[in-house]
Order: C-alpha cells, then sequence, then structure tokens
C-alpha cells in the first residue's frame, strides 16, 4: 500500500511539474521553471500579429485536455534570435498560419514568450532558421540574458551560420549586396573548423 501512495505521490508531483491540462493564455502564466527547463508547448498558428515586433498568436494546446477549446486571443511568440522583415512576415502567414507548431521556451518577455518555433509538419523545420535561410530575416543582436545558456548559444550560432549562407548566395535582403566581412570569417570558420563553437 506504502508503494502504491508513494507511485501516485510521484505521479501527482509530475503532473503538478508539467500541468498537462492547462492552457496558457497569456506569457504571464508560464511558470518561470518552464523557461529554465526549456520545456516544449504545442499549438495552432491563429495570425501574425504586428506589434513593436511580428508575433505569432498561437491557440496553446494542453497535454491533456479536450479538442473542443474555446479559441482565445492567442498567446504571442517571439521567434528568438531573428529581426522579421516584410517578406518574412507574408511568408510566415502563408505558410504558417493555421498549422501546428511546437515551440521551445527560452525567455519570459514583457509582452511576449521568447522561444524557438519548429512545425510539427515538415520535419519539424525551424522557423527562425527557416527564414534566416531565405532572406526574410536578419540575426538580432545577442540576447544577454540568455548567455549562460547552452541551448540559446547554440540555436543562436546556427542563425550566424544561416546568415552567412544566406549573404553568401545572395536570398532575400541580401541580393543586391556582396557579402559583408563578418559573414566571410562566419562562413569559413564553420566550414574550415567544424567543431569550432564560437563565443559571443
Amino acid at each position: 500500500m506504502a508503494i502504491y501512495s508513494v507511485a501516485l505521490g510521484g505521479l501527482a508531483l509530475a503532473l503538478r511539474s508539467v500541468r498537462p491540462f492547462k492552457k496558457f493564455k497569456t506569457p504571464s502564466e508560464i511558470p518561470a521553471e518552464f523557461f529554465e527547463k526549456h520545456i516544449r508547448l504545442t499549438g495552432r498558428v491563429l495570425r501574425v500579429d504586428f506589434g513593436p515586433k511580428p508575433y505569432l498568436l498561437v491557440d496553446h494546446s494542453p497535454v491533456i485536455g479536450s479538442r473542443y477549446r474555446e479559441l482565445g486571443p492567442g498567446l504571442p511568440l517571439n521567434i528568438e534570435g531573428i529581426e522579421i522583415t516584410g517578406n518574412g512576415v507574408s511568408w510566415l502567414q502563408t505558410v504558417v498560419v493555421g498549422e501546428l507548431v511546437r515551440f521551445t521556451l527560452l525567455e519570459l518577455q514583457p509582452n511576449a514568450v521568447g522561444c524557438m518555433v519548429a512545425r510539427v509538419k515538415k520535419d519539424n523545420t525551424n522557423l527562425g532558421n527557416a527564414l534566416v535561410r531565405r532572406g526574410f530575416a536578419s540575426v538580432a543582436p545577442f540576447n544577454h540574458h540568455l548567455a549562460s545558456d547552452a541551448l540559446y548559444c547554440k540555436y543562436y550560432q546556427s542563425l550566424l551560420r544561416d546568415e552567412a549562407r544566406a549573404e553568401r548566395d545572395r536570398n532575400g535582403i541580401w541580393w543586391d549586396s556582396d557579402p559583408t566581412i563578418r559573414s566571410r570569417i562566419v562562413q569559413v570558420l564553420f566550414d574550415k573548423v567544424p567543431s569550432l563553437r564560437l563565443r559571443i
């Protein structure tokens, strides 16, 4: 009997930490520990919002819950690490709206959830990398609040690599410009020393 009690207690603790029934409607509802643990959540993109910067408004889907739920205004997601252009917004509206996405929590921001976002379909395509590769977004300044976060640093390095290649291939915003010195250096480093870990 004691074994069952311990097991049930462990299950209750696990459920409490994951909150499988909770639907998050605002950034402030998400526990701080979710960001620390980089919890991945799922939701459907309702639309692209034009605030201070473009946000994805997502209808968060709890791990356990009814498929028939009342839609709210949407949880605002900021795709971390990039600055999206007008063409990038159009691409998101065409390709992502209505689609199911998974978002990995990185940082609670004043107006949104800073995260990495990937499409559930199309081989879990990371939207940040996809936008930068197409020249529909540029890499934003390094977020020093996340300087000690290994996951963010690895993600940021991948964005730099994608931007260097986009600029080299003159994709999107880079079509009418020659590759900059920075992009050339970044590309050479990644091409010649694949195991190199850049320190921002």
